[in-house]
């Protein structure tokens, strides 16, 4: 019995290594049921990894190897994936009021946002509106909408999510910067004429009306 077993106990391990090996003891090549893993994660992750799986694949990946990027992959998959989620669901703008807003970003270049807190039904709006939030960045004389904020979730989902931490900070600097970079009110955004006024970034009236900030 125990002669059988010691053969079972061989012939098992030969097994496995082959399924890891080939006659000349190097790694077999990758499985197709690896390759089609290997694809699905690498288009989850971004077109970096789609890339390099393609180049890996190229040069001729062995099974053991093809193991441990699947491993990667999934790790990295992981780690973005809780990365996403701290930032879109760590960004409330509801301390926002409507107005126009500007912020200096990382490259010392600035964009300009005009922020709608629809926090009244006014005429000419649907009340199914009520207590969004709208972001839209200015280029010229347009406005182009990139993100909202969702009152039934509570959080801001869009592009611009650091412009608008920065906005969240300090949003009196940011209308102010508007005002002064711009020409017109942070707030309301008419021309601003007067020469104190221009210097604040916004008109004398509507600098009684941020207080809140």
């Amino acid at each position: 019995m125990n002669h059988f077993n010691a053969d079972m106990l061989r012939q098992g391990v030969q097994n496995v290594r082959s399924n890891f090996y080939n006659e000349e003891g190097y790694d077999n090549s990758v499985t197709p049921n690896q390759v089609r893993y290997l694809r699905i994660l690498a288009n989850q992750i971004g077109k970096d990894y789609l890339n390099r799986v393609e180049a890996e694949l190229q040069k001729g990946l062995g099974v053991r190897k093809a193991s441990a990027l699947i491993d990667e992959l999934i790790r990295v998959k992981n780690e973005r994936t809780v990365e996403f989620q701290k930032i879109s669901v760590g960004i409330s703008l509801s301390s926002l009021k409507s107005g126009y807003y500007a912020v200096i970003t990382d490259s010392n270049s600035i964009r300009f946002f005009r922020i709608t807190n629809v926090d009244k039904v006014e005429e000419g709006i649907d009340k199914k509106w009520l207590n969004w939030i709208f972001v839209r960045e200015q280029a010229g004389d347009n406005f182009f909408k990139v993100g909202s904020q969702n009152p039934a979730l509570g959080y801001y989902r869009g592009n611009y999510q650091r412009e608008m931490e920065t906005i969240i900070k300090n949003p009196l600097e940011s209308l102010k910067l508007y005002g002064k970079t711009i020409g017109k009110c942070g707030v309301c955004g008419r021309t601003l004429t007067n020469a104190v006024s221009r210097e604040l970034g916004i008109g004398p009236e509507c600098l009684k009306n941020v207080g809140g900030y």
